[in-house]
């Protein structure tokens, strides 16, 4: 009896060791699965990045933000660019206070409706 339950033990153990080892899926490790990954482009991010890449990068450092980022460093507020800094500075806002960015001369009406299209859209 004592052999039976010491093999029992022991394939138990080894069940339950064996089990363990993988990948755990903490929270962190499974958000990707669950809600999407935070480097997702989609086209109007696309659009609003090519105009500031043209206007914007030489003197800001965005050049690798993903979407994400420029929520994430208060550049932008989701779902609302005339909140957001940075539209701010490229347009102005309802105060009537006009945009000082790019020093170079102010965008065109296309351009400052891609970027609005992006953050509105966020």
């Amino acid at each position: 009896m004592n052999k039976s339950v010491l093999t029992y033990s022991i394939v138990f153990v080894s069940i339950v060791f064996l089990s363990s080892c993988g990948k755990v899926n903490t929270s962190s490790s499974n958000d990707k699965t669950l809600y999407g990954s935070s480097t997702v482009t989609t086209s109007n991010f696309t659009a609003a990045k090519a105009v500031l890449s043209q206007n914007c990068f030489q003197c800001h450092d965005w050049a690798t933000y993903a979407e994400s980022d420029f929520s994430a460093q208060a550049l932008v507020i989701p779902d609302s660019a005339v909140s957001s800094r940075l539209y701010q500075k490229l347009k102005g806002n309802d105060s009537g206070t006009t945009g000082n960015m790019p020093p170079s001369g102010a965008l065109t009406s296309d351009d400052l409706i891609k970027i609005r299209t992006w953050i509105n859209g966020m």
